[in-house]
C-alpha cells in the first residue's frame, strides 16, 4: 500500500508555506516541491523558470539536488546579509524573489521585498535596498 498525499494541504498557501519555514528552521532540510510551492506562491508564472534556472547551477544537475545545495548552506550561513548575498548571488535569485524565499524561511527576520513598496515610498529600488545593509 502506497502512502498518500493530502494534496488539499497545498490550497492554503501560506499557512502550508509557513509550515515548510518551521520545518527548515528546525531540520535544515527543504524539500523539492516545498520550494517549488514557495516559486508558486511568489509568482506562478515564473516557477517553471526558477526549476530550470537551478538545476543548471546545482552540481548535481537536478532541480533536487539545487534545494538541498540552498537549504544546507542558508542553514548553516549566520546573517542576515550574508544569507540574502547568498541567494542572489550564488543561486542567482533576483531581490524579490530571495526576499520571498528568505521571508518563509525566517519570518522574523525578512520582509518580502515589492517594487511596488518602493513607488508609494517614493524611491528608487536600488538605494532601498542598499540603505538596509
Amino acid at each position: 500500500m502506497h502512502d498518500s498525499i493530502d494534496y488539499l494541504q497545498f490550497y492554503d498557501d501560506e499557512r502550508y508555506l509557513l509550515g515548510v519555514g518551521d520545518h527548515f528552521r528546525k531540520t535544515g532540510k527543504l524539500e523539492a516541491a516545498d520550494l517549488y510551492m514557495l516559486f508558486a506562491w511568489k509568482a506562478n508564472r515564473a516557477k517553471n523558470y526558477h526549476k530550470n534556472r537551478l538545476k543548471k547551477r546545482a552540481c548535481s544537475g537536478s532541480f533536487a539536488g539545487a534545494v538541498s545545495e540552498i537549504a544546507v548552506t542558508l542553514h548553516s550561513t549566520p546573517g542576515q546579509k550574508e544569507r540574502h548575498q547568498l541567494l542572489m548571488g550564488k543561486w542567482g535569485f533576483a531581490l524579490p524573489t530571495a526576499t520571498a524565499i528568505l521571508t518563509i524561511l525566517y519570518p522574523n527576520e525578512f520582509t518580502v521585498y515589492d517594487y511596488r513598496v518602493c513607488g508609494v515610498l517614493g524611491i528608487k529600488k536600488q538605494s532601498f535596498w542598499s540603505n538596509i545593509f
